[in-house]
């Protein structure tokens, strides 16, 4: 079993600490099912540390952890309160099997608390996000849980379609815990249909998985739902066995549901005993002692459940005073749970999705030829996206390759003359380094498109990288001549991916020396300024590159940020430039939450162009 020390330990020595923690969650996730209590301060632990690394997934997750440890533990508020901020985290994040998670055990746990309709939504809303994604796991398990609705409803029959559905999705994929779950659902529907041997089959079938799977609260509950089908057939003895064997396992994992209904189905297997009679005290004893941790944890099912075995126990008893008194909190508490009026709302909601699933399933076929449609015109673009890389890479790397050529057949003209074939290579240098620059941003205009790029943003000092190009283009500002001024507000931060926003920086600094003429000035501000662009009524961080060069045409600013344009400006000093700098800074600023554009007064009237990022 892993400890807080050995998760500090993983978490020091990782050389990718965001992969970590995703091993560290899924290593938490197996242990919160069997052993909540050492699970709930871990899964602590680790949503500690990925709020620390901004690593908002691995904080989803850890909650979903820290909510599946509450629901063991009966600690249904806490659990439903980590879910709902579980969910939100992974909608802003995109991950839909991750908040159809979340809804779904919320489902589970509105259910265990007995408000069926709250839990029928939940399941209504994660089977979709499942079956958008086609995640079987997802798509079993939400179909069981409609199921488990259809059984409250008393709908039977549509329940062991929906469950025997489930249990063919698990075995596709050869999940063995969703088998084994899904069978104690059909085995607990046999039961009520009073079909023992079908429910035995069931159960026992599920309690060899759950042995296989080493899943201590599935197999607790297995051995429960065993020893009711023996307590029906009136073997007491192989029915106790199971029981306590069953509250033991309740009592070490700390599930105070399963505690409670166990103990209820001790009074109830006494209760209906020849000798019942001198049994009362250990009835009783049991009753009392479920009673409390049923009406702790606001499970309504099982409170109604026992007061229905009090007033059967006074009842045999002839105390009628008291037997009245639990049968009128039994049928309270029962008709709040399954009024004619919930009732009615759930068969509504059944049918609802019926019809939903047919329209949907009818839509699918509509839409077949509207998604080969789609795909052709996907392709279509992808042609003529190659065919316009093939063109642009066929201009503007010739020039280059024939630079390369010919100081290359020089040098083998004049092997002997030392000083010649040192400039010749150095040409061969320049124009190698430039194809070089030209391919990398090919790759990436490329790789864009396709939606290959991925970032990796954390909370950045946007200030020591602005700080960082100053220092490196500073230099080269006055080789060409150019006065070089930076303005910067120290300790400025933002959630970037900091290799993408210093390329960014990179290709605004070095094309406001590039389109300058000598004699001009460059400056450079990063400063913390109300927002502008974004919409945020929090204060960013905004960073300008001014220069003093070319300026910007009304043509120019229609087309500043598409790929491969070719403005009016042209290199001062003979540089090169491939049209797709600017284009790839826009997508990398937008695809970091901020924003960038240029203003200019006209030609030869400079430009300023900014970036706008959202401050932490």
């Amino acid at each position: 079993m892993i400890t807080a020390a050995e998760l500090r330990s993983r978490l020091q020595g990782a050389d990718d600490l965001k992969s970590t923690i995703d091993d560290l969650n899924e290593s938490v996730w197996e242990m919160s099912r069997n052993d909540p209590k050492q699970g709930l301060p871990l899964c602590q632990l680790i949503e500690k540390w990925s709020r620390e690394a901004n690593y908002l997934s691995g904080v989803a997750k850890a909650l979903r952890n820290r909510a599946l440890c509450y629901q063991r533990l009966s600690s249904y508020e806490l659990a439903l309160k980590d879910l709902s901020e579980a969910a939100r985290l992974f909608r802003d994040l995109n991950d839909l099997s991750g908040e159809a998670s979340a809804i779904n055990t919320s489902g589970l746990i509105f259910m265990e608390l007995g408000e069926y309709a709250k839990a029928m939504e939940c399941f209504e809303q994660a089977l979709p996000k499942y079956e958008q994604i086609n995640y079987t796991i997802g798509i079993a398990s939400s179909t069981a849980n409609i199921g488990h609705i259809s059984v409250i409803s008393g709908e039977l029959e549509l329940a062991l379609d929906y469950f025997k559905k489930s249990l063919n999705l698990y075995r596709s994929i050869s999940d063995k815990r969703g088998q084994a779950s899904v069978l104690v659902s059909i085995g607990n529907v046999y039961s009520t249909l009073n079909a023992p041997t079908e429910a035995l089959k069931c159960f026992r079938e599920s309690l060899a998985l759950y042995d296989q799977t080493k899943d201590l609260q599935g197999k607790a509950v297995a051995l429960r739902n065993v020893g009711s089908i023996y307590a029906t057939l009136g073997e007491e003895s192989e029915a106790l066995s199971h029981y306590e064997q069953s509250l033991q396992m309740m009592s070490e994992i700390g599930d105070k549901r399963g505690e409670a209904s166990v103990l209820l189905a001790l009074a109830n297997l006494y209760l209906k005993s020849e000798n019942a009679a001198q049994r009362f005290e250990r009835i009783k004893s049991h009753l009392d002692s479920a009673l409390p941790i049923a009406e702790a944890i606001k499970a309504k099912a099982l409170v109604y459940e026992i007061h229905r075995s009090y007033a059967e126990m006074y009842e045999q008893m002839e105390d009628y005073k008291n037997a009245l008194y639990h049968h009128k909190l039994f049928l309270q508490v029962k008709e709040s749970l399954i009024s004619e009026e919930a009732r009615k709302k759930l068969r509504n909601q059944q049918i609802a999705y019926a019809i939903e699933k047919s329209e949907k399933e009818a839509e699918l076929y509509r839409l077949k030829n509207q998604e080969l449609s789609e795909a052709n015109r996907a392709l279509k673009e992808l042609n003529d996206l190659k065919t316009e890389l093939m063109g642009f890479a066929a201009h503007d790397l010739k020039a280059p390759l024939q630079s390369i050529m010919t100081f290359a057949e020089l040098i083998r003209a004049t092997p002997d003359d030392v000083e010649s074939v040192t400039e010749f290579a150095n040409n061969i240098f320049v124009a190698s380094d430039r194809m070089f620059s030209l391919v990398k941003s090919l790759l990436q205009s490329t790789a864009i498109e396709l939606g290959k790029i991925e970032i990796n943003a954390h909370v950045t000092n946007v200030s020591n990288i602005v700080k960082n190009a100053a220092l490196q283009y500073a230099q080269k500002a006055v080789q060409k001549g150019q006065e070089f001024q930076s303005d910067i507000e120290e300790n400025l931060l933002a959630n970037i991916d900091s290799e993408r926003f210093a390329e960014v920086l990179d290709n605004l600094v070095s094309n406001a020396i590039k389109y300058s003429p000598s004699g001009k000035k460059i400056l450079v501000k990063c400063e913390k300024k109300p927002s502008q662009r974004l919409q945020s009524s929090n204060s960013s961080v905004l960073i300008s590159v001014k220069d003093e060069g070319q300026g910007l045409t009304e043509d120019d600013m229609k087309k500043l940020f598409g790929r491969f344009q070719k403005l009016s400006a042209q290199p001062t000093a003979g540089e090169h430039s491939s049209g797709l700098g600017l284009y790839i800074s826009k997508k990398y600023i937008e695809m970091m939450g901020g924003k960038i554009w240029a203003e200019s007064e006209g030609k030869d009237k400079g430009a300023t162009f900014f970036i706008e990022l959202p401050s932490v």
